[in-house]
């Protein structure tokens, strides 16, 4: 009568394991099942998979921030740090939020995260497969048109440069001289963030560029939303409880840091004022 067998034998490499056996030492143990009749398979099995269990529970890591690249490849390694960026905008459109709170700003975080939600969407409305290198990556249950990460990157650079080119008649020199360095950055970013999606194989260039489109368009909607919303943001920054918590409307102010700078050294400059006057009163 034919029996499971279990034996251990060195192997120079080891194929790919389902995801529901783990063993110890992937490049010691070698498990061969063998034919048995139908009435002792399933407990034969369960006796097999007893025997490789581990010792430790099964972790899982998070999809958010993990970015899989060849060992030894420094440009892969670089890119993979780039392809975060996304999160990173996240991160920082809210930090911004709750320092400047200013109400645009609020409504930029919001689309932010809608555009990231309609992306996803696509995702699983296209159902188009990612690229062969889906396997070594573990992704290919997930879809890939458009890319989410190039879609977001373009997004923000849209929305940068609309900010720019809003106020470039009223701005500065110097301000627009920092405007234009910073749009650069923001295109470069997006560039490498989508460079990085094919390069390191999460995505094609069709899906890729898919993403990149899809990211202007919905910038430029978002943009557009934005400006008619604009009456909108005077009544917020009028409520009175908002306005106790800092709440303001600097949206179509063009220079709302040299304003806040002027403002701030005209109190410092009365605050002086009132105590000397209060000092000679003594």
């Amino acid at each position: 009568m034919p029996l499971v067998t279990v034996t251990s034998k060195k192997i120079a490499t080891w194929p790919r394991v389902p995801s529901h056996i783990h063993f110890s030492s992937l490049r010691s143990l070698l498990v061969v099942i063998q034919l048995v009749p139908a009435g002792d398979l399933a407990g034969s099995i369960n006796r097999t998979i007893d025997m490789a269990a581990p010792s430790q529970p099964l972790l899982k890591h998070t999809k958010l921030t993990c970015v899989f690249y060849q060992r030894g490849d420094t440009l892969g390694k670089l890119l993979a740090h780039i392809a975060l960026a996304p999160v990173l905008l996240l991160v920082f459109q809210f930090a911004k939020v709750c320092t400047r709170r200013e109400v645009h700003e609020a409504v930029l975080l919001a689309g932010l995260v809608l555009e990231e939600g309609m992306a996803r969407a696509l995702k699983h409305l296209l159902q188009h497969p990612r690229p062969g290198t889906c396997a070594m990556l573990h992704i290919c249950h997930s879809h890939g048109m458009p890319s989410s990460h190039t879609s977001m990157m373009t997004c923000w650079a849209t929305l940068a440069a609309f900010v720019v080119f809003r106020h470039w008649k009223q701005q500065g020199i110097a301000s627009r001289l920092l405007s234009v360095l910073e749009l650069g950055g923001y295109a470069g970013l997006a560039g490498a963030v989508a460079a990085s999606r094919v390069y390191l194989g999460y995505h094609s260039l069709d899906q890729v560029a898919a993403g990149a489109v899809f990211g202007v368009l919905f910038g430029c909607g978002l943009c557009v939303l934005m400006h008619a919303l604009q009456p909108l943001y005077k009544g917020l920054a009028g409520v009175p409880l908002l306005q106790q918590l800092g709440v303001k409307d600097t949206y179509s102010c063009a220079e709302p840091l040299l304003v806040e700078a002027a403002a701030h050294a005209g109190a410092v400059k009365d605050a002086g004022a009132q105590k000397s006057r209060s000092k000679k009163q003594l």
